[in-house]
């Protein structure tokens, strides 16, 4: 089995700095879902803007980052690109993510070399030396103990991705 090789990217806005106050009610213009996906290329990435927050107020630039990013991945990079935007909660990212680390392990079979990228951008949080990854219905957390059951603890999407090597 060929050794696939990770890249992670993560954008992360923590919960306490200045740029988490900026509000912006103007409703994103980008599609809730891009998809440029080929399961056969051996270049796969997953790209996630979060911005519409409804507990801390939405973010201006993540739609756009990801859309960049994605095109950029896509057109300039060869990626297969697969841009989720403004996932509402834990089981939309979650399902995501399964669904790019799917397609990593069907390729794991093949004569190429698989590289995986993840990126994401919207509001994070550190706690107790973890680091958690948002979903914009952030209002179902109101204490650091709802962090395991409402947010996505990044250090699991990086074992999936490595557990495709295996």
């Amino acid at each position: 089995m060929r050794q696939i090789v990770a890249f992670f990217v993560f954008a992360l806005l923590v919960s306490g700095c200045e740029t988490t106050h900026i509000v912006d009610k103007t409703p994103s213009p980008v599609p809730v879902i891009q998809q440029l996906i080929d399961p056969s290329n051996p270049r796969q990435a997953l790209v996630i803007g979060n911005r519409e927050y409804k507990k801390s107020g939405h973010l201006k630039n993540p739609t756009n980052d990801a859309v960049d990013i994605g095109q950029i991945l896509h057109k300039k990079m060869g990626y297969s690109v697969d841009i989720r935007i403004n996932l509402e909660n834990k089981a939309a990212m979650e399902a995501s993510i399964d669904e790019f680390v799917e397609r990593l392990s069907a390729l794991q079979d093949g004569t190429e070399e698989v590289v995986g990228l993840f990126y994401f951008a919207g509001h994070g949080v550190h706690q107790s030396s973890r680091n958690y990854m948002l979903p914009t219905h952030d209002d179902q957390i109101q204490a650091d103990s709802d962090l395991e059951e409402h947010a996505i603890y990044l250090d699991s999407v990086v074992e999936k991705m490595e557990k495709t090597n295996q």
